[in-house]
């Protein structure tokens, strides 16, 4: 598995996004957004490899993001989702966000020097 890290400006209410490749399902990328405060990144940069090591990808519960117009539009198996909710996306109550929450820490403890490395340079590569 691969998995290129960056650290860049995201859209308002969105502090980190993954992305696997469509032709090669072990290729990642993962964005976190460079503007916000350095806790907010840790946890950003945990919570997006814990989607990718607990499977999320893998399963139905995969999201769809469109930052195209004003504000980014989300999609849930081509539906719409939040689109009458004003609440930002990083406060998503669904059970995959939940669980990537529950284990961000710990997935930013097991690569933190690769955090580390991010932060230097503005991007990474993490093969496990």
């Amino acid at each position: 598995m691969k998995i290129l890290v960056e650290f860049s400006p995201l859209p308002a209410g969105m502090t980190g996004v993954t992305f696997r490749n469509d032709s090669k399902s072990d290729c990642y990328l993962v964005i976190c957004d460079s503007t916000t405060s350095r806790q907010k990144r840790r946890h950003s940069f945990g919570h997006e490899l814990a989607h990718i090591f607990l499977g999320h990808f893998d399963t139905a519960a995969t999201l769809d993001i469109n930052t195209a117009g004003e504000a980014p539009k989300v999609f849930y198996q081509g539906e719409e989702i939040h689109k009458e909710d004003p609440t930002p996306l990083h406060l998503n109550k669904e059970p995959w966000e939940l669980e990537a929450d529950a284990e961000a820490w710990s997935y930013y403890r097991k690569y933190k020097p690769a955090f580390t490395d991010a932060e230097d340079k503005g991007h990474t590569v993490i093969v496990a």
